[in-house]
């Protein structure tokens, strides 16, 4: 029954206390900072995400110096610029010199998705209508003109660019006055702003 196991670690705790764990995002980025004071040379820390609080996956390592018997803060960053869930855990997994093992406690971080809004000029409309929007990933894209019975009047693809985008959409005036949707797909969003038509 595993004759050859090395069992002198078996079971045993890394003495070491977290004084703190928080995170916090900023923009696509988690930012991540822990304190510490530990009785044992540490080897190194592992960072762990889970988007459901039971299935953590190994995020990143931190290995660098570690004082004994004294407070120290350490940071890392984890990307998160691919992520659709609105809540994120994190854990840390801290290694001994010698193979003990600790996990910190469980922290939660509610994820702020960065909706992109469109601005149309002129509005009210006759002929022509300059759509802005901003995007943070270049991306292909398409942007439809739909009217009150939500009726789509008008398709139209589009090529966006990594940051300010204008698309015109022309020959309105064919189209009868009233209130209508412009609608922008792009970057797995959909976002829309209201146009009046008046000729």
């Amino acid at each position: 029954a595993q004759i050859d196991r090395d069992w002198r670690y078996v079971g045993v705790v890394l003495p070491v206390q977290f004084l703190s764990f928080t995170g916090l995002q900023n923009n696509k980025t988690i930012l991540l900072s822990w304190t510490i004071i530990t009785e044992k040379d540490i080897d190194h820390f592992e960072i762990e995400r889970s988007t459901d609080n039971i299935n953590f996956r190994k995020r990143g390592i931190v290995k660098q110096p570690v004082s004994l018997n004294a407070e120290q803060i350490f940071t890392a960053t984890d990307d998160v610029s691919n992520i659709r869930e609105d809540m994120l855990y994190y854990r840390l997994l801290v290694t001994g010199a010698s193979g003990e093992t600790k996990y910190s406690n469980v922290i939660r971080i509610r994820i702020t998705q960065s909706k992109t809004t469109v601005t149309l000029v002129p509005n009210p409309a006759n002929n022509n209508v300059y759509a802005k929007f901003y995007v943070e990933n270049a991306s292909e894209g398409s942007v439809r003109l739909i009217d009150a019975s939500g009726k789509v009047v008008l398709v139209q693809k589009l090529k966006a660019v990594n940051g300010v985008n204008t698309v015109e959409l022309t020959g309105l005036n064919k189209y009868p006055n009233g209130m209508y949707n412009i609608q922008i797909s792009i970057n797995d969003q959909v976002i829309s702003q209201k146009l009046v038509l008046w000729n």
